[in-house]
């Protein structure tokens, strides 16, 4: 029996969100994925974001250290950034 590759989620995670997912993942600090998916889905439900999207986007931009999830350092959070200077 061949295995089929992995693919994504039918209908991804919108890049406009990001700031959104990085700030609750650092805010809930918690170890428990469905509660992260859970928050985010009610939060995100207007914008008929679906769930296994919030959860393939939180596995690929979140690491679990011990006992919680925590965003890479690398993903903007959507905070104030500092102008580009010429």
């Amino acid at each position: 029996m061949v295995k089929k590759p992995q693919l994504g989620p039918k209908y991804p995670f919108p890049e406009a969100h990001i700031p959104i997912l990085v700030a609750r993942i650092n805010e809930l600090a918690t170890g428990s994925i469905v509660l992260i998916v859970e928050t985010l889905y009610q939060e995100l439900k207007d914008y008929k974001v679906k769930k296994n999207s919030i959860e393939a986007k939180v596995r690929e931009i979140a690491v679990k250290k011990g006992r919680v999830w925590v965003a890479n350092q690398n993903i903007p959070s959507g905070g104030p950034t500092e102008p580009a200077t010429t």
